[in-house]
């Protein structure tokens, strides 16, 4: 006799993401993460006028940032980042 078992599904893990093998940091749903992140470099220039730095000096920071961003967003596996 086939256990009453069979066919069943298991339930999918909310922490299951297929480019993303590791354990999730704490706080983080894998099923309410976007499949594209965007990020809009703007402001760099005025925040360095603002720490008296050359502009350059804020677009130096800027690309620091968006480094940590798509590093961030390539240890979540996401699948698109641009900017």
């Amino acid at each position: 006799m086939p256990s009453s078992r069979a066919g069943r599904r298991r339930p999918p893990d909310r922490n299951a993401h297929p480019l993303h093998p590791g354990p999730w940091p704490d706080g983080i749903d894998a099923g309410r993460l976007p499949t594209h992140v965007a990020c809009v470099m703007d402001g760099n220039g005025r925040w360095a006028s603002r720490q008296d730095l050359p502009r350059t000096e804020g677009h130096r920071a800027g690309e620091e940032a968006l480094f940590d961003v798509v590093e961030g967003a390539l240890d979540l596996g996401l699948s698109s980042c641009t900017s």
